[in-house]
């Protein structure tokens, strides 16, 4: 018989909200120590509409060429060390 500490439904809740919680809390500390001039305008809602933005850009594909190019990049540099090497 499986132990939960809460229930079998509030355990994996619980976990998750941690979770996002403490991604939040992280990147809004990392966010004010990159711009200590705007930390005061810095906040949870802050974060959280950023990250919507983001989502949203990725969900439409404003991403799907920067991959692209990234991992053209990464191939040709592996490449030229490659190349250097031998």
């Amino acid at each position: 018989m499986p132990v939960y500490l809460i229930s079998r439904i509030a355990d994996p809740l619980f976990a998750l909200t941690m979770g996002v919680t403490a991604a939040l809390t992280r990147i809004r500390r990392d966010q004010r120590e990159k711009n200590p001039e705007r930390a005061s305008e810095i906040s949870y809602g802050t974060v959280v509409q950023t990250g919507g933005q983001r989502l949203q850009r990725w969900w439409n594909g404003d991403f799907q060429d920067g991959l692209i190019n990234l991992e053209i990049t990464i191939y040709e540099s592996l490449n030229s060390v490659q190349c250097a090497e031998d």
